[in-house]
């Protein structure tokens, strides 16, 4: 009938009507039809709950805000049953899942989302010297040509600090050379109970790096990467890179420690290592209580952890290294080499 007026109207199984949107500004009491559109009305500190569903979008975040979906069993890494479903599917080349850019971009929590199918970016990207105090928990990111998580301080001078990147499950990653969790220029943040496996190309789980192409010094210090999962691993798992370009520059990574992570693979576990025509300095490490095994070493030989110029006084203790099967080579548990190592303390 031309008479009649039709609203949709929708209720979910706790009777909460949707019909106004699945993505709600708690704050505001607010609905919307689409994540972006919800951050893009928020006030900094603003809290946004997304309900389950796919959501076809890349998202920028340009304030402090708390983006939560559905976090699941708290001991666990991932999202629960009902995480919502951010979809690059359709967005085009160099989008994110989540970017995280800006002056005013800190203070941003991401948790309980699946990220997928973002063919030509990352997952969760932040960029800038400015985003820091980021935290992103409980996703699951999978089907990345980029990194899982990336942040990168855009060769600034000072570092990003504060992420905490825990708890998420990160796989099919990398296509495009990217890593599962990417730190360059990061300080004072944490990598912990993240499970990382099945990269689609050889590349680093957890990669941090101090990189710089002009007249600064980059100092990276007091990172903790600890009880992670890492299964499988074709390449370097936990890679440190100290890389200052050019003979003008500095990079330093200092105070980073290594503790209780699981890993598994047919490469080097653990690798500290330098390299650039600057000043690198790669100094006062721990690495403690890792459960190492290495599979099948092939005719070209492996180390299970390599040591490469580390200055200062750095620990190897209560670590467990293990080598499954016989792929005609050899493996050697760790090395530790290069005319400016310092001290190191052993007890395996």
């Amino acid at each position: 009938s031309d008479n009649v007026n039709f609203v949709p109207w929708h209720q979910d199984a706790g009777f909460i009507s949707l019909s106004d949107g699945t993505v709600v500004n708690t704050n505001k009491g607010k609905y919307y039809h689409s994540i972006q559109e919800a951050v893009n009305e928020a006030d900094p500190g603003n809290t946004i709950q997304v309900a389950a569903g796919t959501y076809y979008e890349s998202v920028t975040i340009n304030k402090s805000i708390t983006l939560t979906g559905d976090c699941g069993d708290l001991d666990l890494p991932g999202p629960g049953p009902n995480a919502p479903i951010l979809d690059g599917t359709g967005q085009g080349s160099h989008k994110n899942g989540f970017y995280i850019d800006g002056v005013n971009a800190n203070s941003v929590i991401i948790e309980g989302f699946e990220i997928r199918n973002f063919s030509a970016g990352e997952g969760i990207f932040g960029h800038g010297v400015e985003v820091s105090d980021i935290t992103v928990k409980y996703n699951y990111i999978h089907d990345v040509s980029g990194n899982g998580v990336r942040a990168f301080n855009a060769y600034n001078q000072e570092s990003m600090t504060d992420w905490a990147v825990t708890h998420n499950v990160i796989e099919k990653f990398g296509g495009s050379g990217g890593n599962g969790i990417y730190f360059v220029g990061v300080s004072n943040s944490r990598i912990s109970n993240n499970k990382i496996f099945n990269p689609t190309v050889n590349c680093s789980a957890i990669l941090l790096k101090a990189e710089v192409t002009g007249n600064v010094h980059l100092i990276m210090s007091g990172i903790t990467i600890e009880d992670n999962e890492i299964i499988d691993y074709p390449d370097r798992a936990i890679y440190v890179l100290a890389n200052a370009i050019y003979a003008n520059s500095q990079a330093t990574i200092e105070n980073v420690s290594i503790n209780g992570n699981t890993i598994t693979g047919d490469a080097q576990a653990i690798t500290f290592w330098a390299y650039g025509d600057g000043t690198n300095e790669l100094k006062d490490m721990n690495i403690t209580d890792n459960n190492i095994t290495v599979n099948y070493p092939d005719s070209e030989g492996i180390e299970a952890v390599y040591l490469d110029n580390v200055r200062g006084n750095s620990n190897f203790i209560g670590n467990t290294i293990n080598v499954v099967g016989d792929g005609g080579g050899y493996c050697d548990g760790i090395v530790i080499c290069g005319g400016d190592t310092e001290s190191w303390t052993l007890d395996i």
